[in-house]
């Protein structure tokens, strides 16, 4: 049986890969990202749905999407002309260092405050982003990820539903959102990199 854990970790998974699906060929770095938080969505299906060895593939893979992909994905939305947005070498390797980074920094150092600062850069970009391309869909997005963070720090209970699956929904929300709403013009390489 199917945990609400699990099931909306399958509909996170699901809207990355149709992300990926709809955006690879206009910005491989928000494909690299969505594929990381993607990835962590789909251990955590397995996680969620019973399956032991997943635990620790899940929480890797969380730890380098919160401090590598979620990052990625904003800087791509921010800055659509930039190379880690338009060259898969240089998105996967900042995929690379960012999720070594938070694998040693959080992991082995312990220093969780990391993952935090991550996230608010990543805030701090996608709301210049919004601010942009005063796209109402877009900010709504954004809202909904900048959510995610308070469900996080509260973990409430809504409507039946634990807060990792409240999560799970509104980071799914928030991507389809911000990176489904770019349009060609404001990802690809003849965008503006301002």
């Amino acid at each position: 049986m199917m945990t609400p854990e699990g099931a909306t970790d399958l509909v996170l998974a699901a809207v990355c890969a149709a992300l990926i699906w709809r955006k690879a060929k206009q910005s491989p770095g928000l494909a690299a990202a969505l594929a990381a938080v993607g990835l962590a969505a789909l251990f955590g299906v397995a996680r969620f749905g019973g399956a032991p060895w997943a635990v620790g593939p899940h929480q890797f893979m969380v730890l380098v999407a919160t401090n590598a992909g979620i990052p990625l994905l904003a800087w791509c939305l921010r800055w659509p002309g930039s190379l880690p947005s338009q060259q898969p070498r240089a998105a996967c390797l900042a995929l690379l260092f960012g999720g070594a980074g938070g694998v040693i920094i959080v992991g082995l150092l312990g220093f969780k405050l990391w993952s935090l600062l991550c996230l608010l850069f990543a805030v701090s970009l996608l709301v210049t982003a919004a601010w942009q391309r005063r796209q109402p869909a877009f900010a709504l997005g954004t809202l909904l990820l900048i959510a995610t963070g308070v469900v996080q720090a509260t973990q409430p209970v809504v409507a039946g539903l634990p807060a990792i699956a409240l999560l799970h929904l509104l980071l799914a929300a928030g991507v389809e959102l911000t990176a489904g709403t770019a349009t060609p013009a404001s990802i690809g390489p003849n965008s503006a990199a301002a």
